[in-house]
């Protein structure tokens, strides 16, 4: 089994459900684990691999359209990241909002969610 991780990748954005966080946006990180398996005993060229610059442009597209829920967020783009690659057998996907308006809390909010096939 192969992995690809895409690690800390920094958005702001206008998730949220407050107008505020609509306005004015936020940080968010997010990070996606993908799982597959190859059918070539050694990948030699991209075309064998999950290219990780079109998972990137998945994410990218996601993180522009405002939303309310960080779930959403997380659940959304594990199913594009399944539908979109068929090799793909796991998918982990979380969603960082680095300065969530909460009164008194210093620190921030994750939100993840894990889809495998079959389940």
């Amino acid at each position: 089994m192969l992995s690809i991780h895409l690690k800390d990748l920094v958005f702001t954005a206008h998730h949220g459900v407050y107008e505020e966080e609509k306005t004015l946006g936020n940080k968010f990180i997010v990070n996606l684990h993908l799982h597959y398996m190859s059918e070539q005993q050694v990948i030699t060229e991209l075309k064998q691999a999950v290219n990780y610059e079109t998972v990137f442009a998945l994410v990218l597209k996601r993180m522009k359209q405002p939303t309310p829920l960080m779930e959403t967020i997380a659940m959304e783009l594990c199913n594009q990241v399944m539908e979109t690659f068929e090799e793909v057998h796991a998918v982990f996907v979380s969603v960082e909002k680095t300065n969530p308006p909460i009164p008194s809390l210093q620190g921030s909010v994750i939100v993840s969610y894990q889809l495998a096939k079959g389940e």
